[in-house]
């Protein structure tokens, strides 16, 4: 089985136009499309995180979703994608298992981007 993972960097500001104030920042948000668009997609895992530790101020650095993070949350009476418009992607990252927290690494070199092809 071939298995392929591609490594990269960002760094993209979450800026609210509409005057929401949310709790997460943009690498959680950036799991939160891919999550979207992984919907159902087996095989095929993402991960964004800030190396610092925390992202969007949150003990969060970020989250791994795949295929099933959609259904999870739908079990849960949670909607992905009213996630991403109200900006409160750490409450669903959490409570379907995708957060990842790593605490303060007192580095910050980069965002993360890694994407898992099965």
């Amino acid at each position: 089985m071939s298995r392929r993972a591609g490594p990269g960097g960002r760094h993209e500001p979450v800026e609210l136009r509409d005057g929401g104030i949310g709790l997460g920042g943009p690498s959680q948000e950036a799991a939160i499309g891919a999550a979207l668009a992984l919907d159902g997609a087996r095989g095929i895992a993402a991960m964004f995180a800030d190396t610092d530790g925390s992202d969007g101020g949150t003990p969060v650095a970020g989250g791994l979703v795949d295929w099933s993070t959609g259904r999870r949350a739908r079990q849960r009476g949670m909607s992905l994608r009213k996630a991403l418009v109200t900006h409160e992607a750490t409450a669903i990252l959490e409570a379907c298992g995708d957060a990842i927290v790593t605490g303060l690494t007192q580095t910050n070199a980069n965002d993360l981007v890694l994407i898992l092809i099965r």
